[in-house]
């Protein structure tokens, strides 16, 4: 009988175990795919280039982006879609870069000589949209967003 409650006692440490690793797994499953889905590129060639931010503090922020990649050819129409993605506000930034240069060109006066667009197709009046403008609320297994460069 003395025997039984040592072994009782670690069955319930393993147990207990077991019980905190299911609980990160079931965390683990409140995260989403956000679809990004983007139209009105000028070549169907030309690389696409998109930015994903967590927060206004990163926002167009390039090196602080959440999320980001470059999508070669395959059409005017193009789709990236970010897996295991943590639920909450995202804004997106996109441009096609047709100068292969890896920035957004501007004018004199600052206005992007290359088409571009953000998540909400939203545009600012002088300069970028702002962060509140741009969010999107990310939930659920699947969000999707379509963005149209102009």
């Amino acid at each position: 009988m003395t025997r039984f409650w040592p072994t009782f006692a670690l069955l319930l440490a393993i147990l207990g175990t077991l019980s905190a690793g299911h609980l990160a797994i079931g965390q683990a499953e409140g995260r989403s795919t956000l679809i990004v889905r983007v139209s009105g590129l000028s070549a169907e060639a030309t690389p696409l280039r998109i930015a994903v931010f967590n927060s206004e503090k990163r926002w167009l922020d390039d090196a602080s982006a959440a999320y980001k990649t470059v999508l070669e050819g395959g059409g005017r129409v193009r789709e990236w879609r970010v897996q295991g993605m943590p639920s909450g506000d995202y804004a997106v930034a996109v441009f096609e870069d047709q100068n292969r240069d890896g920035k957004l060109n501007r004018d004199l006066l600052g206005i992007p000589k290359e088409p571009y667009g953000f998540s909400n197709n939203v545009r600012g009046t002088f300069g970028p949209p702002s962060w509140k403008d741009a969010k999107v609320a990310v939930t659920g297994e699947t969000s999707q967003i379509e963005i149209k460069l102009k």
